[in-house]
């Protein structure tokens, strides 16, 4: 890992075996519950002047374009964490844009000049029902800066005048979107000036203090997925019950929606049964239909939908107490060379994993899972959400304590 997001180390060639004394498990992986070990051909770390500590990420098939939710300021501003030092060396977080269709990638930050609050990104997501004029992008953005949280709707703004950039479209504030992580858009229920229907985890009941401390230490059931209703113009939760509710996804046309539990290392399916009415607008609020759930060796992140294939891809922590350690120590900024998985003080850096989840049918019929990345930290730590591009043949892995991102080609 680069010791310094601003002089970075040169981009690792992982063709060449790895010969150190802790070996790179990327695109190895362990054989676990008699899955198939996915290996992807090649994996590089993007080090150039690069975003840092990225929570989620999405890619946008139809343009190829990736877009990261990245805080430098994690360390010291982590809502779900409960760690949050407020002053006046601040500053915003970042989105930032990769375009897959291009031989170098180059990462190319997206400043948001009329947002008009601080900017701390969680989840992030494309709407690709966009009523927009072809050749736009629209994206939605959790914000859990001070002030909020919000959701953004912006819109991405490419031209010959000036660097791309993301216009501010519209702000939704609503009581039931309260700790807002993960957003799925869906193509019911838009309003007639084309704002987007969404599903949105809230991870957590209590937003700090001993109330969290307690839901966090004693695994409580408190959280839940809410429904944003453009139409309408308020949220509904649908869903409660659920321990640490993070990553949200599922197919384009919304008639199943993936959930992840990070305290019950779990993805649940729901099937939307009423889809056919919201469409014709005779319901305003999703019936969700529970399918089953897949218990994974993880602690469940992001989520993400592989629409050709029906594949669920999950990203996620192998050891959740490491990562919960992690995050509330007092780490330095620069972290640690690569290759090394201790830090001098001793605190241990969390490991990473992605995993593929074919479902089968209703009853589990036919479920596999298949490891497409797994790492013990000491190359790329953290990972939070994984996101395959078949078409392109690449996969990207965030990290939440991490230097840039992994590019894989598969």
């Amino acid at each position: 890992m680069a010791t310094n997001p601003i002089s970075p180390a040169p981009p690792r060639d992982l063709k060449t075996p790895h010969k150190s004394t802790t070996p790179l498990k990327a695109n190895r992986g362990t054989a676990w519950r008699g899955t198939t070990i996915v290996l992807a051909l090649i994996a590089v770390i993007l080090y150039k002047p690069s975003p840092v500590y990225c929570e989620d990420g999405v890619i946008d098939h139809a343009t190829g374009l990736a877009f990261l939710s990245c805080d430098s300021m994690r360390r010291r501003y982590n809502t779900v964490m409960d760690k949050v030092i407020i002053d006046d060396t601040l500053v915003d977080g970042e989105v930032w844009m990769y375009d897959l269709e291009e031989p170098n990638v180059t990462p190319i930050k997206l400043p948001i000049p009329d947002l008009g609050v601080p900017l701390h990104p969680l989840g992030i997501a494309v709407d690709t029902h966009t009523l927009n004029p072809a050749n736009t992008t629209t994206l939605l953005i959790a914000n859990v800066a001070p002030g909020g949280p919000w959701i953004h709707i912006v819109r991405l703004i490419r031209d010959a005048c000036s660097p791309p950039r993301l216009h501010h479209i519209k702000t939704i504030r609503d009581p039931r979107i309260h700790t807002p992580n993960s957003i799925h858009v869906v193509p019911y229920t838009r309003a007639d000036d084309g704002t987007p229907s969404f599903f949105v985890s809230n991870d957590h009941m209590f937003l700090r203090g001993i109330p969290k401390l307690l839901e966090n230490y004693l695994f409580l059931p408190l959280a839940d997925l809410a429904f944003y209703n453009a139409r309408v113009g308020r949220a509904e939760v649908v869903r409660r019950g659920f321990r640490f509710t993070n990553g949200v996804t599922g197919p384009q046309n919304g008639e199943t929606i993936y959930v992840g539990e990070s305290y019950n290392a779990a993805v649940n399916r729901f099937a939307v049964e009423n889809v056919k009415a919201m469409n014709e607008r005779r319901s305003t609020w999703p019936i969700l239909r529970r399918e089953g759930s897949v218990q994974v060796a993880m602690a469940v992140d992001n989520l993400d939908y592989d629409e050709g294939t029906g594949e669920v891809i999950v990203g996620g922590h192998p050891n959740g107490l490491d990562l919960l350690k992690f995050a509330k120590a007092r780490i330095p900024e620069d972290g640690v060379p690569k290759g090394m998985k201790w830090y001098p003080n001793g605190y241990r850096r969390p490991g990473s994993c992605v995993l593929k989840v074919t479902w089968g049918d209703e009853s589990g019929k036919g479920l596999t899972m298949e490891t497409l990345f797994s790492d013990d930290g000491s190359e790329f730590s953290t990972s939070t959400t994984g996101m395959v591009d078949r078409g392109r043949g690449r996969m990207m892995v965030t990290g939440l304590y991490e230097y840039g991102v992994l590019d894989c080609k598969i």
